[in-house]
């Protein structure tokens, strides 16, 4: 598993120093650390408590059950507005000083509500949640119009694996990197397999 969160830092070189900064502090704790929706994700029990991402514009963390947190830095947000009940992130921008000692204390809190059990109750429209919507690239499109047994594969995939592997194109910045990323992933999509699998142990 550390070669995986190894290279999935190395893929977001843009916030290289601000995602290794975070990993050291999630791993100094007990926490375990594992790779899920592609992305690092850290667990208690099996239980998900946090993770880590890396986007064009910020990188940070999800805290999944950020709504039961006591934010009095006022420094988390929803992760969807109106979509999402739990989840809360930790936006990190360019330029940003991390303070450990405040991340620590949020992961520490993060923890303990988990070890507790303690869980947001679901409301009526949680259902709202299960379909988040998502865009596909241009060049994305285009390789799955031309060739009709991707676009049935991609299309036999979950909603949210669709999303993933939608996402994982729309993050790259360059053309060159959004067709790089597209060969790698669409062997994958052909096999049924997720966007995780791509970080997965050979």
């Amino acid at each position: 598993m550390k070669k995986e969160v190894s290279e999935y830092i190395e893929s977001h070189a843009k916030w290289k120093q601000q995602l290794s900064e975070i990993r050291r502090i999630l791993l100094s704790t007990d926490l375990v650390e594992c790779i899920k929706w592609g992305m690092p994700t850290y667990t208690i029990n099996g239980k998900n408590v946090v993770g880590f991402s890396g986007f064009k514009n910020h990188c940070g963390l999800w805290f999944h059950n950020g709504n039961l947190l006591i934010d009095d830095k006022g420094i988390l947000t929803n992760a969807q507005e109106g979509k999402t009940q739990s989840m809360r992130h930790y936006k990190i921008y360019e330029g940003d000083i991390i303070n450990h000692k405040v991340i620590k204390s949020y992961i520490e809190e993060a923890i303990k509500i988990q070890k507790e059990g303690r869980v947001v109750a679901k409301s009526s429209s949680s259902k709202k949640i299960k379909s988040v919507e998502y865009e596909i690239d241009a060049v994305f499109k285009n390789e799955l119009d031309n060739d009709a047994t991707l676009k049935n594969k991609f299309s036999g995939l979950t909603h949210a694996q669709q999303r993933d592997y939608a996402n994982y194109i729309n993050e790259a910045k360059r053309s060159a990197t959004k067709m790089s990323r597209l060969e790698k992933i669409i062997p994958l999509i052909m096999e049924g397999k997720t966007l995780s699998s791509l970080w997965s142990k050979k």
